[in-house]
């Protein structure tokens, strides 16, 4: 009944060595292949992943050193104003020193000129003495004369002095 037709089994006997054929030579090293280019995307992905890590990481490290960059600027700004803050009270200091030790110099002069001053002013008081006394000497002059004429010497005296 059934026969059996070599052409069918040559065929079958064909397509089993072109499976097994193909199987080693064509599906094993597409499979191989694919599998390798898999890992390879794998691989890629996950050093891009890394890469992207190891940006955000970066990316991080340098806007802390930018606000501690920030943050230093601003530590030097304000260190100079309070050096400048600083040489401005000390200006003033030795200003405010320099005005003390010319007051001071100029009340010295001052007080010195005063002296002086007095000093003539007791120069010309004895001249003017000496100069009443010649005046005197020239009249003889009893005690009460003589003490009246004193009194009244030293009253004007008195008045000049409080008057200058």
């Amino acid at each position: 009944l059934v026969g059996i037709d070599w052409n069918l089994v040559f065929q079958m006997i064909n397509t089993i060595v072109l499976y097994f054929l193909l199987r080693r030579f064509l599906f094993k090293p597409v499979t191989e292949y694919m599998k390798n280019r898999r890992e390879d995307i794998k691989n890629d992905i996950d050093e891009a992943e890394k890469n992207n890590k190891e940006a955000k990481e970066l990316k991080a490290k340098y806007e802390e050193k930018l606000a501690s960059v920030k943050e230093e600027g601003e530590q030097i700004i304000k260190e100079a104003r309070q050096k400048a803050a600083d040489q401005k009270e000390k200006i003033l200091n030795d200003a405010e020193k320099e005005a003390d030790r010319l007051m001071e110099r100029a009340n010295k002069e001052i007080e010195r000129s005063k002296t002086k001053a007095l000093d003539e002013y007791k120069k010309e008081a004895v001249d003017m003495t000496l100069l009443a006394a010649s005046k005197f000497v020239d009249k003889e002059l009893d005690k009460d004369n003589h003490e009246k004429l004193i009194s009244e010497f030293i009253e004007e005296m008195r008045d000049e002095k409080w008057q200058s």
